[in-house]
């Protein structure tokens, strides 16, 4: 089960979040952990690659707005996530405060989107795709594993990074072709990018990592193409690379 929330925030003092020494989206994960038991926050502490996604964003015209999106990425972490987290933003409990005093009123709270691995196969495999274009907006930074310093990310990055999260949550729609990554690789090509590039403090070492827009073509392989197209959608739940459960590595696609 995959699912993803959006919730919509209102900071009442902005001065307070630009105080604060740890990064938002850090400071957004601790929060949520507060709505997560202790024998499941403990279960989710010991693994590497986490169950669950979160980023927040400010909104482009109202500097006070927050857009905080969780995304589950198996029926575990939905249920002991997503929905004991909406469960408990009830009217009475609208507000969250954080250890840096800073103040998010709660909008408004809502589940965006939700599949299963089998819909989304069901939906590239059986109909046909008219797209030819992927368009990846990295909203947030982001570092791929795997791609030590290499500063802009090329298709096999992506497609092995999928691909391995895929597999790694997937129960009966594993991607275990062999060769599967190599010949998915050879079946997109970056065709443009306009991104931003900068270093940052990843597990007490600067890394750089990248933010911005990034259009891969597709070529003619109707099924490798039925496969990639699936693995970006995915992306927008998943999102990609590192401390992805600390904001990185958020993403939207446009397809064309």
């Amino acid at each position: 089960m995959l699912k993803i929330i959006e919730i919509v925030l209102k900071a009442k003092a902005d001065e307070e979040i630009q105080k604060a020494e740890k990064s938002l989206a850090s400071i957004m994960n601790d929060i949520l952990m507060q709505y997560v038991d202790d024998k499941y926050r403990e279960y989710l502490s010991m693994q590497m690659i986490k169950p669950y996604t979160q980023y927040i964003i400010k909104d482009i015209d109202d500097e006070d707005i927050y857009y905080w999106r969780i995304a589950t990425l198996n029926q575990e972490a939905t249920e002991n996530i997503a929905y004991r987290l909406m469960d408990k933003l009830t009217k009475e409990n609208c507000e969250f405060i954080t250890a840096d005093k800073i103040v998010f009123q709660i909008e408004k709270k809502s589940y965006i989107h939700s599949a299963t691995y089998k819909q989304l196969v069901t939906k590239y495999f059986t109909r046909r795709l008219k797209s030819s274009y992927i368009e990846f907006n990295f909203l947030t930074p982001t570092l791929l594993f795997g791609e030590e310093d290499k500063m802009i990310c090329q298709p096999h990055d992506i497609i092995m990074n999928l691909v391995a999260i895929w597999n790694l949550f997937a129960i009966d729609e594993k991607l275990y072709e062999q060769d599967l990554i190599e010949n998915l690789a050879q079946e997109i090509q970056l065709d443009d990018y306009e991104v931003v590039l900068r270093s940052q403090l990843i597990n007490g070492k600067k890394r750089p990592t990248f933010q911005g827009k990034c259009r891969f073509s597709l070529k003619n392989n109707i099924m490798a193409n039925k496969i990639i197209l699936m693995l970006a959608e995915f992306s927008q739940y998943t999102s990609i690379g590192v401390n992805t459960h600390l904001g990185m590595g958020a993403i939207q696609i446009k397809l064309n």
